[in-house]
């Protein structure tokens, strides 16, 4: 029998596998969502830019959204970074996602291409959460799946 290329243990049940897979998607998506929250924050036209950008497509309360999003891009950021609270979190990246995939985007996949990958990391990490490589968070999730 082959030994796992992670665990290098003969009797693996894929559990490292998957979440290897969650770390990099939790690194991934955290290093991306990280850094575009904190242009909205600190960036040439930070939040005023932000609100100016979110008031030219009609949304209301255009600077209280830009705050909100700021925030949770990179607390939330963080938090996935860390492997907390991912599920819950992850959920409002995906509410996010939708969002901006569908009203932002207007479904045009070629603008929409980064956007719709963001959208399934967020799906995936909130259904299988942080992995057993959380440092911080709960790992029960992709550890409770058996092969």
């Amino acid at each position: 029998m082959k030994k796992c290329l992670i665990c290098r243990n003969e009797n693996c049940t894929k559990q490292c596998m998957r979440s290897t897979a969650l770390l990099i998607v939790r690194l991934a998506f955290a290093l991306i969502i990280i850094t575009h929250g904190w242009a909205k924050l600190v960036g040439p036209l930070g939040i005023t830019g932000f609100a100016g950008f979110l008031g030219s497509m009609a949304i209301p309360a255009p600077t209280f959204f830009s705050w909100v999003i700021a925030l949770l891009e990179v607390f939330g950021g963080i938090a996935i970074l860390l492997g907390l609270y991912v599920e819950k979190v992850g959920l409002l990246f995906v509410l996010e996602f939708l969002f901006i995939v569908t009203y932002v985007r207007g479904l045009n996949v070629s603008k929409a291409e980064l956007d719709i990958l963001m959208l399934a990391a967020a799906a995936s990490l909130s259904l299988m959460g942080p992995g057993s490589y959380a440092p911080m968070g709960r790992k029960k999730k992709a550890d409770e799946i058996v092969a």
